[in-house]
């Protein structure tokens, strides 16, 4: 049956690739144009704006989006700034296929691409990264605002010969704006409901001409939050933050730059506002649920209040010497993200005690705290990239070498510390967070685990471009592409989880560690009675390496019509789980490498009927992946036999192999342009995922650790549209353009939670060009039919009686003015 699927699946897109070669023999013999420049045989009314070529450097040098032998979606800055997009987060409503998953909180996401991602819990290296300014980001603090970005690319499928770091599912590049040696800039702000502010702009500023030059650039946002918390009064899913860059151009020769960027970023607000998403799972314990939500999902009663502090800088160093055939280019990095969160994971503040608690005089039914999350991660990343590239003979090849290093490490805490089943009555010191006890030894209603994971990764890397024309006429257009990469890889960790009882409040505070150095100096061991203060230690780390590649070719007919394969094997590190294990959970104590596969077929393509005018791009791919890595989720003291509340999986979570598995897929995307001032843009994906085997122990499924079937992050169905209508009435005081988006995302799992399918409808009103200056004011409203939607899940496990998450934004509206110079 998965073999007739896909056969089907190549056939369809065979079938379409063959239509797409009819429609392209039509203009086949149409001489070659400037790719950035209107074909001079189309009516005027035809060559829209949106059709002009887009040159992007995701294989790093210039080529058009068109004539890229991968799928990879382009987003420009006049698309972010008039989209309004505020952050990358933001970037999935734009890409279908690409999805945003988190933990509670925008500080702790990731990107999935083609059902690739890293877990949002646990030590689990990324399948897909984000790179700013060709640095890969922390796993921490991944999200950035989108001011002042020059464009976004994101490539999809392996990754790692041509740059960074090796990921199995894809990239997301952000590049922000460079200095230049002109004087411009512009300033923006944005007003809505909810009391949004927001103030964004840049200014550049040439020091010496053409030698050097500044950019500064500053973001503030400020919105309230749309999740009213009854139980403190303060609204969540605010958003308070500040964010500044600084760019630094210095170019003493014509064939010599360096390129400077700091930048940094603030956000204090107060979290993620956490709700039940589903029915509860145990009605005796959670019956305060339903009646708390009724019709509103955007309400909870968390009894602590939840903030999140994040601090988030970084600097970028890349150096660019260019002579005649030859380029050398380094690129240094460094990153630090500073996280302190507190959030309440059921989103409910009291519940009944299930249960007596005899040695702490709890009867049962009386009312307790039910599970609280107080969590924080100081580390910094380091990374040196050096690349040579070039070309030879007759540049007819395109060559590109490089090494690349990265060191990733805690420099503070990292630890996460759990409060569950507390009796109300007692209560920590206001001014300590680390809440940890274990009530008469029979539950775990709580722990500190600490947790801080080191990362260190070394690869080389090299890749071949070969135009074939140079070896026969007969090969004319076609182009052979090859890459080969290898990478070593050492995880580490040094873990200890403590739990402790104080007899007169039933709870007890314990500090985590405040560096590495701290942790590992600390043999660990168990200290006293099973109701005083105890802890385990454990350290240890492995290493792991494997060669990867790519192998594809390419096919140019002409300027209207490309064609592409491509064969590529991708590879994610093993890592380890921490702490040590209980026995029946020793086995899994490490976890090997996952490795992809995969093969893709594309087609790009230009075409023009008449007046109309468009582009249609195509790929399809089919990816095998061996030692799949899954998360098993919920795994407490007591929930299996020899687990206790010092030897429970970090944050619940262990990560396993789970087995091996086929990923399918085919994306489309296009433009069709009736007439100059109408553009209608369209782009969907469809994914289906398998197992192939599974070796998960049973005892995990059996009971509810680990949830066979579904994947995370990989809706059947994704989609969007984008209608851009410039407004036909005549006048010299503005262009009116009216641009209405459109968003839908299939059903898809998050843990072993199934979200349900939503649409999302936006509309603006922009006026540009106002009085004949570059000014611009756009009236907006998002999510305007006020849909519901969870974008986003914490608890992800039975294990607690409940699933819990976060909603979506409501409708928003405002007005945005922006003035450049």
């Amino acid at each position: 049956m998965a073999l007739g699927k896909s056969r089907y699946l190549f056939a369809v897109v065979m079938g379409t690739s063959t239509i797409a070669l009819a429609a392209g023999a039509a203009f086949a013999a149409a001489p070659a144009q400037d790719p950035a420049a209107p074909d001079p045989q189309q009516p005027a009314s035809a060559v829209s704006d949106e059709l002009q070529e887009v040159v992007i450097t995701a294989r790093r040098h210039a080529e058009t989006a068109q004539t890229v032998p991968v799928s990879v979606t382009v987003i420009d800055s006049s698309t972010l700034a008039s989209a309004g997009l505020e952050s990358t987060s933001d970037l999935q409503r734009m890409v279908p296929g690409v999805i945003l998953n988190g933990s509670g909180s925008d500080a702790n996401t990731t990107y999935t691409i083609r059902g690739q991602s890293r877990a949002v819990i646990g030590p689990g290296l990324p399948s897909a990264l984000t790179y700013l300014n060709d640095v890969p980001l922390t796993r921490w603090g991944a999200v950035l605002p989108t001011f002042d970005v020059d464009g976004v690319q994101i490539l999809k499928g392996p990754q790692g010969t041509l740059f960074g770091r090796n990921t199995t599912g894809g990239a997301v590049l952000v590049n922000t704006v460079k200095p230049g040696f002109d004087v411009n800039g512009y300033v923006q702000a944005d007003i809505g409901n909810y009391a949004k502010h927001n103030f964004q702009g840049a200014i550049n500023i040439p020091v010496v001409d053409n030698k050097l030059a500044f950019r500064i650039a500053g973001d503030i946002e400020q919105r309230n939050g749309y999740t009213s918390n009854i139980s403190t009064g303060k609204d969540q899913d605010n958003v308070n933050s500040k964010a500044v860059r600084f760019s630094v151009l210095l170019k003493p020769t014509e064939w010599l730059q360096n390129t400077t960027v700091f930048d940094y970023y603030h956000a204090d607000d107060n979290n993620s506002g956490v709700v039940a998403v589903t029915p509860p799972v145990s009605p005796v314990l959670w019956p305060a649920i339903t009646a708390l939500q009724g019709q509103n999902p955007y309400t909870n009663a968390s009894t602590t209040q939840p903030f999140s502090k994040v601090k988030v800088w970084g600097v970028s160093n890349t150096t660019e010497a260019e002579f005649d055939d030859f380029s050398i280019k380094n690129i240094f990095g460094y990153r630090s993200s500073d996280v302190d969160q507190v959030n309440s994971a059921t989103g409910l503040g009291l519940a009944p005690m299930p249960f007596p608690l005899a040695s702490l005089g709890v009867a049962a039914g009386t009312p307790v705290t039910l599970f609280n999350n107080y969590n924080a991660v100081v580390e910094e990343q380091f990374t040196e990239e050096l690349q040579f590239s070039g070309t030879a003979f007759n540049k007819s090849l395109t060559w590109l070498v490089g090494a690349f290093y990265l060191k990733e490490q805690p420099t503070g805490p990292d630890y996460l510390a759990e409060d569950l089943f507390r009796p109300s009555a007692a209560s920590a010191s206001p001014t300590s967070l680390y809440i940890t006890q274990l009530f008469g030894g029979i539950w775990p209603a709580g722990t500190l685990a600490d947790n801080l994971y080191t990362d260190e990764s070394k690869a080389v890397f090299a890749n071949v471009s070969y135009d074939l024309s140079h070896v026969a006429d007969a090969l004319h257009g076609f182009k052979l592409n090859a890459g080969l990469r290898y990478t070593w890889d050492k995880e580490g960790v040094c873990a200890n989880s403590k739990a402790s009882i104080d007899f007169a409040t039933g709870l007890s505070v314990v500090a985590p560690y405040n560096s590495l150095a701290q942790c590992q100096a600390d043999k660990g061991g168990t200290v006293g009675s099973a109701l005083n203060p105890y802890y385990a230690s454990y350290q240890g780390s492995a290493s792991f390496e494997a060669p990867t590649y790519t192998l594809g070719v390419d096919y140019e007919v002409n300027d209207n019509l490309f064609f592409y394969f491509t064969t590529r094997r991708g590879y994610r590190a093993g890592g380890i789980n921490a702490p040590a294990q209980a026995p029946i959970l020793q086995p899994y104590q490490t976890y090997q490498p996952q490795t992809v596969t995969d093969y893709e077929v594309g087609a790009h393509v230009k075409w023009r009927v008449d007046e109309w005018a468009g582009r249609f791009n195509i790929a399809a791919f089919t990816a095998s992946y061996t030692n799949y890595q899954l998360e098993a989720t919920g795994i407490i003291a007591g929930s299996l036999p020899g687990v206790t509340a010092i030897n429970q999986p970090a944050n619940t979570a262990l990560t396993l192999n789970a087995g091996d598995a086929t990923f399918q897929g085919v994306e489309v995307d296009g433009l069709i342009s009736p007439f100059r001032g109408l553009d209608f843009t369209y782009s969907a994906s469809y994914l289906y995922p398998k197992y192939d085997s599974l070796n998960v122990a049973s005892f995990l499924s059996a009971g509810g650790f680990f949830k066979a079937g579904p994947f995370s992050g990989t809706p059947r169905w994704s989609y969007s549209a984008s209608l851009n209508y410039k407004l036909p009435f005549q006048t010299e005081a503005f262009d009116a353009h009216f641009v209405a988006d459109y968003y839908h995302m299939g059903s898809v799992w998050q843990t072993s939670v199934l979200l349900p399918a939503y649409d999302l409808t936006s509309f603006n009103l922009r006026f540009s060009n106002i009085m004949k200056q570059d000014v611009d004011l756009t009236l907006y409203v998002d999510n305007a039919f006020d849909a519901k939607y969870i974008h986003n899940i914490l608890l992800g496990s039975p294990s607690f009686g409940t699933y819990s998450g976060s909603y979506g934004a409501p409708r928003m509206f405002g007005a945005r003015l922006r003035y450049g110079f």
